[in-house]
């Protein structure tokens, strides 16, 4: 009987060791387990923000000290880094790419009329944008403070109202070849792999025009200061065609796929893009005397314009 106690006594004292061991595991387990959560936590929040302060403080620093920078410099680094990350990626640094690579800075390509020319005077008309008619509401910005669409609500005129030319500049509007009746012909030729390769909307500045090309380009802007003649998806190019000839004179209609770029660094290229320009002008066979010319977007269809 005695020895049946004192053998319950050391097992009761045993379970009872047991259960504190078990307690002081499971607590220092929770403490491993706090521990650990708050480490996680300080290398994937704490420590990377804490050097990105850093890092933006040593480059903010290093790049805004007039000391070692032309204000010039910092300016048009300013205005091409669009995120303010003081960094220019390659999607910054391709605006300034293309115009690199022109071979002569943008011009308003001047045509000169000569005392022989015949006079043409061009009146430009343009009716804004109906903000409320667009199909999406762009009163918020989501990714800056920047309001995209400013340049677009400030478009209320024409960037040149009135603007003479001499009948001759619109040579280009001719054929280059015979003259057929009915035989449509190109003027600016559309890329031939326009559905498979479209061109950058990274872009601000138009690309160099050829010669035979500057009336389109002054005609187009005289709506805006930056029109790409050739646009960066198809239907592209320039078309044209020889409705009727009464001695010298011919009736050529014409078809125009152009678009503005609105927007300057630092805001986002906003590309307007009509869906065409067309028109109709009578001139001489040998560009001598221009006697009509009218061209338009048409706006019978909402997505025209």
């Amino acid at each position: 009987m005695t020895n049946d106690l004192r053998q319950r006594r050391k097992e009761d004292q045993s379970s009872q060791s047991i259960r504190k061991t078990s307690k002081q595991s499971n607590k220092t387990y929770g403490q491993y387990a706090i521990i650990f959560g708050i480490l996680i936590f300080t290398c994937v929040v704490v420590i990377p923000t804490v050097v990105d302060r850093i890092k933006s403080f040593l480059i903010y620093d290093e790049t805004s000290d007039d000391k070692y920078y032309p204000s010039e410099v910092l300016y048009l680094f300013r205005k091409h880094d669009r995120d303010g990350d003081n960094y220019l990626s390659l999607e910054e640094f391709e605006p300034i790419a293309s115009q690199l690579n022109q071979k002569k800075l943008p011009t308003d390509y001047i045509q000169p009329i000569l005392n022989s020319d015949h006079l043409v005077t061009i009146n430009a008309f343009f009716e804004p944008l109906n903000i409320s008619t667009m199909t999406k509401d762009f009163r918020y910005t989501l990714l800056n403070n920047l309001d995209e669409l400013q340049s677009l609500k400030l478009w209320k005129e024409p960037h040149v109202s009135r603007l003479n030319f001499a009948a001759s500049h619109f040579k280009s509007f001719l054929p280059k070849q015979n003259i057929e009746i009915g035989k449509p012909y190109w003027i600016i030729e559309g890329n031939e792999r326009q559905f498979m390769e479209h061109l950058s909307a990274n872009r601000y500045s138009p690309p160099d025009v050829l010669h035979d090309h500057i009336i389109f380009h002054r005609l187009l802007s005289m709506f805006h200061p930056r029109p790409f003649i050739f646009s960066r998806f198809p239907p592209q190019g320039t078309a044209a065609v020889v409705r009727a000839r009464h001695g010298s004179l011919l009736d050529i209609y014409f078809r125009i796929h152009a678009e503005f770029q609105l927007n300057t660094p630092p805001y986002h290229p906003f590309w307007y893009t009509p869906a065409l320009f067309q028109g109709r002008l009578i001139i001489r066979d040998d560009t001598s005397e221009l006697t009509y010319f009218h061209m338009y977007v048409p706006n019978e269809k909402r997505l025209n314009v």
